[in-house]
């Protein structure tokens, strides 16, 4: 745990708390020299049901006895759309007020994911995603075609893209959208 207090694990599927240090004996058969380590951290839930939290995920294979080092890697990837309304015209903008009001979601974004024994693995159904505070954490994908869909004023706006966009693990993808 990063505040360094012991914490739950899972070891053979079975979730226990240990009530003393974590020793090289207890891990593995106790014979192999090489021992794979995978960990996970949750380090906040996610904004809705739609959405994937925030999960850290490292894996490595040592040799027993060996010091190890845990790089811990983001699952998801993250998507933050932010709305501009920008023109030399001013009677085609909207209010920075106005723009609060809108409602953003990904369409049929790919939501289903698993992640069993520190291994994650992205599925394949898919569903709108909605934006909380223009963000979302979702699973890492390939998308083409409508990638946001932003609604303001009873106005559907929407962002497309014809060339696959791949959303990879850990990386922020930013949509800029200039509603007039």
């Amino acid at each position: 745990h990063e505040d360094m207090e012991l914490t739950n694990f899972t070891y053979d599927g079975t979730d226990w708390t240990p009530e003393t240090p974590v020793y090289w004996e207890n891990l593995g058969d106790g014979k192999s020299e090489d021992i794979t380590l995978r960990a996970m951290y949750q380090r906040a839930d996610a904004l809705n049901k739609e959405q994937m939290p925030e999960v850290f995920l490292t894996e490595i294979t040592t040799k027993r006895y060996e010091p190890i080092e845990l790089r811990f890697n983001l699952a998801p990837a993250k998507v933050v759309v932010e709305l501009t309304s920008d023109s030399e015209d001013y009677n085609e903008t909207f209010t920075p007020e106005e723009l609060k009001d809108a409602t953003m979601l990904l369409p049929s974004y790919i939501s289903a994911y698993e992640i069993k024994n520190g291994i994650f693995a992205g599925g394949t159904t898919t569903g709108n995603i909605n934006l909380v505070g223009g963000q979302a954490l979702i699973v890492p994908q390939k998308k083409s075609g409508t990638l946001a869909t932003i609604t303001l004023n009873g106005n559907k706006y929407t962002v497309t893209q014809e060339e696959e966009q791949e959303f990879l693990a850990g990386r922020v993808y930013t949509i800029t959208v200039n509603l007039l």
